[in-house]
């Protein structure tokens, strides 16, 4: 990675090589902002707890009950419409995936 920038995590811990990451961010040339960690919760002995330039918070977006409940939604919006022949609404189309060539 080039220097200065940021790395952001908020998917999944097994996208990014934890010990590569942290040995980067001690060289202070990158920052990284994470929410997701390879155990959770982080644990308290973490490296990553004592970098500077990592900015850390609890994975929490999935579990709050206002998520759970539009998630919800979503699937019975969807599932309407392929009863009725509607299209979708909320439907992954390949336009919305990230290139792999860039």
């Amino acid at each position: 990675m080039r220097p200065n920038v940021v790395l952001v995590n908020v998917a999944r811990a097994v996208l990014v090589d934890t010990s590569a990451l942290v040995e980067r961010l001690k060289c202070g040339d990158l920052f990284a902002a994470l929410d997701v960690f390879d155990k959770e919760p982080l644990e308290l002995d973490s490296e990553l707890r004592l970098l500077p330039n990592a900015y850390l918070t609890p994975h929490r977006a999935g579990g709050i009950m206002a998520s759970v409940q539009r998630i919800l939604n979503y699937l019975i919006d969807d599932i309407e419409a392929v009863i009725s022949e509607r299209p979708r609404q909320h439907a992954l189309m390949e336009s919305m995936l990230p290139s792999l060539d860039a």
